[in-house]
């Protein structure tokens, strides 16, 4: 190895590193988001049963934290939970803090696959036209009268903004 001051510098810089990365503080942090790193990573490969099992860990250490919440009930949804998916949504909207399109979207999408049409209807209409998929055709059976949004149109629209066969 060439002893001059650019080598010293380097090898400097890499003790420097690895005392960081054995640092208690360093280590904590690493653990700290290692569960919700794990459940993000269960819901990236499709393994929302997995996800939803990690998130509801989160949840139960965290359950003021909507974000987690919101997280949580797609993991629900994913696993076909729509039911429980339903109830950490509107878990997460009465704590606030999530953006309407963040919350609103897949809280219609389980409401949807749950066959409530009206609830689906209801999310979707606390969504600003802008942000959705299909936002002309929401503005236009987002007037209905509530005991109308479960007629086959209403259905309908809440099945296009999902691409789902409404039965």
């Amino acid at each position: 190895m060439d002893d001059n001051d650019l080598s010293r510098e380097i090898i400097e810089e890499t003790f420097r590193f690895a005392e960081l990365a054995i640092s208690d503080s360093h280590q904590s942090a690493l653990h700290s988001g290692l569960a919700e790193a794990s459940a993000a990573g269960a819901m990236f490969t499709g393994d929302f049963a997995k996800a939803a099992a990690l998130y509801h860990e989160l949840v139960a250490a965290h359950p003021q934290d909507a974000r987690l919440l919101l997280a949580y009930g797609n993991a629900l949804s994913g696993a076909k939970q729509y039911k429980e998916a339903r109830a950490q949504f509107d878990h997460a909207k009465a704590i606030g803090g999530l953006g309407a399109r963040d919350l609103g979207l897949p809280a219609a999408k389980a409401c949807a696959l749950d066959h409530d049409p009206e609830a689906a209807m209801t999310c979707l209409k606390t969504i600003p036209p802008q942000f959705l998929p299909v936002s002309s055709a929401i503005r236009n059976v987002g007037s209905a009268a509530p005991s109308q949004a479960k007629t086959e149109r209403g259905g309908l629209v809440c099945a296009n903004v999902y691409g789902l066969r409404w039965s």
